[in-house]
């Protein structure tokens, strides 16, 4: 019978909130009955499903346990192949024949990430690639973000042809690998803005100037070939007398004098790809004023630097002097590179 003086709202609310709560501490008693009696349990655990791998590097030391300081179990070559039983963070617990042991993670690239790479480069390798030049040397990595494998390093100087930017990273093509990846911080971008690598040939393009710079005296700057001035009627050339070299002091030395010059040619592949800039070469001349040695200090890609130091090869200076006559000098010279495009 229920009691008169307990409101029916009330009474129903109160049955309500006591079997919420009934239910409430029998789940908690079930979780913990389930923790404890997982504890004797976790030793037959099915082991984790082991994925195909290969090393990456040039050599992987596999080690007993997840620490460089431990023992080496074995050493694995590049290509040898793994299988991944678990992860560890920056390093991988991989079994190699009858070892198993620890490798770091980016030393091993799984078969199903490899697989990734070389579908998703079908696309990438699709867009036009501008170029870039190595400043720093970078490792190459197979896949856009930190600790992902490495396949090696790229030494500075190297030109590689950059067909996507993915963040941080510049996607070009690899021979060994297909695609692979380097920071973008480590290469210098010829053109340097990614948003036009228009590198395609175009006759509009043109030679706009070359200039000379000799760096022990004034700048000496020549124009792109022209054609002759047509020759005005009656009228001689005027003859100049030669200028006499002026007379030094004892421990004085005249410097070597440019006295004639060969344009360089620009090469087809720099103005395809748009490189502009300085080579700097040191150069050697002989006491008759003839070049006799020529050593790029600063260079350029894409045949630049060949050429202008073929050129310079081609010089004439009137030698240098000292006290007792015609004296061997050195002198550097700065070609500039530049091109405008008629667009």
């Amino acid at each position: 019978m229920r009691d008169a003086t307990v409101p029916p709202g009330r009474s129903a609310i109160f049955r309500a909130w006591r079997r919420g709560l009934l239910i409430a501490v029998g789940s908690i008693a079930l979780v913990a009955a389930g923790l404890v009696a997982g504890r004797g349990r976790r030793a037959d655990r099915k082991p984790a499903r082991e994925t195909p791998a290969v090393v990456t590097v040039a050599e992987a030391a596999m080690k007993r346990e997840p620490d460089s300081r431990t023992e080496t179990v074995a050493a694995l070559k590049r290509g040898s192949e793994v299988a991944v039983i678990a992860d560890r963070g920056a390093w991988i617990q991989v079994r190699s024949g009858g070892a198993t042991g620890y490798v770091r993670t980016d030393e091993v690239e799984r078969n199903e990430d490899r697989e990734a790479r070389e579908e998703r480069a079908k696309k990438i390798l699709s867009f036009p690639a501008v170029y870039g030049v190595v400043a720093e040397q970078t490792p190459v990595l197979l896949a856009p973000f930190p600790f992902a494998p490495r396949a090696g390093d790229l030494p500075k100087g190297t030109v590689i042809p950059i067909h996507a930017v993915d963040h941080a990273y510049f996607a070009y093509e690899d021979k060994a690998n297909g695609v692979a990846f380097v920071a973008s911080a480590d290469v210098d971008l010829v053109p340097p803005d990614p948003k036009t690598p228009d590198i395609v040939p175009d006759s509009s393009v043109r030679l706009r100037r070359l200039e000379t710079v000799d760096l022990s005296a004034q700048p000496t700057p020549f124009e792109s070939p022209m054609p002759p001035p047509a020759p005005v009627a009656d009228a001689a050339p005027a003859e100049r007398p030669p200028v006499p070299p002026p007379e030094l002091g004892e421990g004085s030395v005249e410097p070597a004098v440019l006295v004639s010059k060969v344009d360089p040619a620009y090469p087809e592949a720099a103005i395809r790809a748009q490189v502009e800039g300085s080579v700097v070469l040191d150069v050697g001349i002989d006491e008759t004023g003839r070049v006799i040695d020529v050593q790029v200090t600063r260079g350029l890609p894409f045949g630049l630097s060949d050429a202008a130091a073929e050129a310079v090869r081609q010089w004439a200076y009137r030698p240098a002097r000292g006290p007792a006559g015609p004296i061997p000098s050195r002198k550097s010279v700065r070609i500039l590179f530049t091109l405008q495009g008629g667009r």
